[in-house]
C-alpha cells in the first residue's frame, strides 16, 4: 500500500489531493516529502468569509509537518494560492491541514501534545525531531482548545490546596473537583491568598458557586474567608493535613526526647525509632512489631506521644456526629493533660477547628476526601519531569494538561474507526451533525462550511464538539467586523477562520479569562466524519 493512499482513508484532504510521496533528508535524518495539489477544477476559499473566490497567485511551496511514519519525518508540501475576494482583498487560501501561518498540521498538533502526556517536553521535542517551543504550543493548544469546550456543570464538591512550584516560597492555589467519577483540575492561580481562590469562584459564576455542597481544605485562614464569603457550602478539614500536624507532634516529641538523653548522658533508646512511631500498625514489619513491643513497657515521653497517637485514629471510625464529638473532646483533654507542649498545641488547634474537623463525619463517603492530595502528588511529578518550570505560564499549562481531564476533538477516538469502517463497507457519508438554516439544502457542504465557519469564530473549533447556542451574536459582529487581513496567513491575530465541516482550521480566540496568553493555535481535523461528497459540493 502507498502512502498515498495511507494518507487519503485517515487523513483525507477535500478539494485536495495527494500526488507523490519523495524521499528527502540525509542519511542521518531521512524524511519523506508528500506533495499535495488542488484538486483538478476546484476553486480556492477565502480564509476570512470563507466563500470560493478566484484565483489571484500562487506561492513558493511551504512544508507542513505531519505525523511521523516508521520514525520517519513526514512534511506535507504545498504552493498555497492566493484568492482575490471582492470582500477581504488579496488573501491565501484556506487549507484544511492547517491554519493560519503555522507549519504544523493538526494531526500534528494534537499527536504531540497527547505524547507530551507522558514524556518531557524536551524528549518529545526529540524523539519526534521537533523543538521545544513547538511542543510547547502544541501542549498550549490542546489546553485552550479543552478549556474553551469543557463543562462546568454538576460541581458539587471540590478540594484546595496549595503547591509549592518555585524556590523562595512561591506558591500555586489549585481547585479539584472531587465528585464521585468526575475528578480533574478545575482551576490554577497564582499565590495562594484569598483573592486567588476568589478568582476560582468568579470564573465559576454565582449559581454554580451555589450549587458546591462541600469544600475540603487545610486550616489555611485564607481559605476559610473565602469559603464563607462565596458559598454555603459544608467546609470539611482533610484528614490528610489533620493527621500530617498529629505525626508531626509525635516527632517533635521524640526529637526532643532524644536530645534531652544524649545531653544527659543516658542511653538513647529511641535511636532509628522514628518510622517505628509514626507508622500504622498494620503497616509495621515483624521485626518493627517486636521492637515496639519492648519500648512500649519503657516508661518514656515518646511513648506517651505515641499511645495518644494511636487513641486519635479512632477517631475516624465514627459514622455519628454526636459520638464523635464526645470522642473529640475527652481526647483533647487527655492532649491537654499529657504534659507535652507539640499535643497541647494540636488539640489546641482542633478545637479551633472543630465544626470543620466533625463535617467530615457528615460528610464522609459523599466525595473523593483524599483525591485532593492524590492530585498535589501528580502535580510534583510533573513539576520533577519537566525539572521545574521557567514561567508561572509553562506551569499553568503543564498542570493543566497533566490533571485538567480536558476533552479533546471527537474525531481523536471515532476517525481511524470510521475511515476504515466506510472503507470497508462502503457507506455513503454520515448524516450531517450540524442543524441546517436558511435556504441552503439540509447537510450540504456548504451550509457546514457556513456553520462551522461561524461556530470556530468563537469557540476556536467546529460543531461536532460545540453546542448550536455557540453561534450568538457576539460571533456574529466579530464575523461582520472581519473586513481584509494582511500577512501571508491571512489572518490577524484573535480572528478565528474555520473550514468546512470535515475539518477546522482556525486561530483561538483573544485572551480569555483562564489567564493563557492568546496564541496562535493549531486547530483541528475531521470532526463530522470523513470522507466528502464530491456531487453534493458541486451542486452546492
Amino acid at each position: 500500500m502507498h502512502i498515498e493512499s495511507i494518507l487519503r482513508r485517515l487523513q483525507p484532504v477535500p478539494g485536495f489531493v495527494y500526488t507523490k510521496a519523495e524521499w528527502a533528508g540525509t542519511r542521518a535524518r531521512p524524511a519523506v516529502h508528500v506533495q499535495i495539489q488542488p484538486r483538478k477544477g476546484s476553486r480556492a476559499f477565502c480564509s476570512i468569509c470563507f466563500k470560493k473566490r478566484p484565483g489571484y497567485d500562487v506561492l513558493d511551496p511551504r512544508h507542513f509537518t505531519f505525523v511521523p511514519f516508521w520514525g520517519l519525518a513526514v512534511s506535507l508540501v504545498y504552493a498555497m494560492r492566493r484568492v482575490d475576494c471582492f470582500r477581504c482583498g488579496v488573501v491565501v487560501e484556506l487549507v484544511p491541514w492547517a491554519s493560519g501561518k503555522t507549519h504544523a498540521t493538526h494531526a500534528f498538533v494534537w499527536f504531540i501534545s497527547s505524547w507530551a502526556r507522558v514524556l518531557s517536553w524536551m524528549e518529545c521535542a526529540r524523539r519526534f525531531r521537533s523543538s521545544w517551543d513547538t511542543v510547547f504550543r502544541c501542549v498550549e493548544h490542546a489546553v485552550r482548545w479543552g478549556l474553551e469546550h469543557r463543562s462546568l456543570d454538576g460541581i458539587h464538591a471540590i478540594g484546595v490546596d496549595e503547591l509549592a512550584w518555585k524556590k523562595g516560597h512561591k506558591y500555586l492555589t489549585l481547585v479539584y473537583q472531587l465528585d464521585h467519577g468526575h475528578r480533574r483540575l478545575l482551576h490554577i492561580a497564582k499565590k495562594r491568598t484569598s483573592a486567588a481562590f476568589n478568582s476560582f469562584f468568579d470564573m465559576l459564576g454565582d449559581k454554580r458557586s451555589k450549587a458546591i455542597v462541600f469544600v475540603a481544605s487545610d486550616m489555611w485562614q485564607a481559605f476559610f474567608k473565602v469559603v464563607r464569603n462565596r458559598c454555603s457550602a459544608i467546609h470539611v478539614l482533610d484528614r490528610f493535613h489533620v493527621v500530617q500536624l498529629l505525626s508531626k507532634a509525635v516527632d517533635t516529641v521524640r526529637r526532643d526526647e532524644v536530645r534531652a538523653l544524649r545531653a544527659s548522658g543516658l542511653h538513647v533508646l529511641l535511636t532509628k525509632t522514628r518510622w517505628l512511631l509514626l507508622k500504622r500498625w498494620e503497616n509495621l514489619t515483624i521485626d518493627q512489631r517486636g521492637r515496639l513491643r519492648e519500648l512500649v513497657t519503657i516508661n518514656l515521653r515518646s511513648v506517651r506521644a505515641y499511645l495518644l497517637k494511636e487513641a486519635f485514629d479512632h477517631f475516624w471510625s465514627y459514622h455519628s456526629r454526636a459520638w464523635a464529638e464526645k470522642f473529640l473532646a475527652r481526647w483533647t483533654t487527655m492532649a491537654m493533660r499529657s504534659r507535652l507542649e507539640p499535643f497541647k498545641k494540636f488539640a489546641t488547634t482542633l478545637r479551633k477547628h472543630r465544626h470543620e474537623l466533625l463535617n467530615w463525619i457528615t460528610a464522609r463517603g459523599m466525595f473523593a476526601h483524599g483525591a485532593t492530595e492524590g492530585f498535589n502528588n501528580k502535580a510534583r511529578i510533573t513539576t520533577r519531569k519537566a525539572y521545574g518550570f521557567r514561567t508561572y505560564e509553562h506551569a499553568e499549562i503543564a498542570l493543566y494538561h497533566a490533571l485538567g481531564a480536558l476533552p479533546e476533538p471527537q474525531w481523536l477516538t471515532v476517525a481511524v474507526g470510521t475511515a476504515l469502517r466506510r472503507h470497508d463497507d462502503r457507506l455513503g457519508p454520515p448524516p450531517a451533525q450540524i442543524p441546517a438554516s436558511g435556504t441552503t439544502a439540509p447537510g450540504s457542504h456548504l451550509e457546514c462550511w457556513r456553520e462551522s465557519g461561524r461556530e470556530a469564530m468563537d469557540a476556536g473549533f467546529g460543531p461536532a464538539a460545540t453546542s448550536d447556542s455557540r453561534c450568538a451574536s457576539s460571533v456574529a459582529n466579530r464575523v461582520d467586523a472581519a473586513g481584509s487581513a494582511g500577512g501571508a496567513g491571512g489572518t490577524r491575530r484573535g480572528r478565528s477562520p474555520s473550514g468546512r465541516g470535515l475539518w477546522r482550521g482556525c486561530w483561538s480566540g483573544p485572551r480569555n479569562t483562564r489567564g493563557i496568553r492568546g496564541r496562535p493555535s493549531q486547530a483541528i481535523d475531521p470532526a463530522r466524519g470523513w470522507g466528502h461528497d464530491d456531487a453534493a459540493q458541486e451542486q452546492a
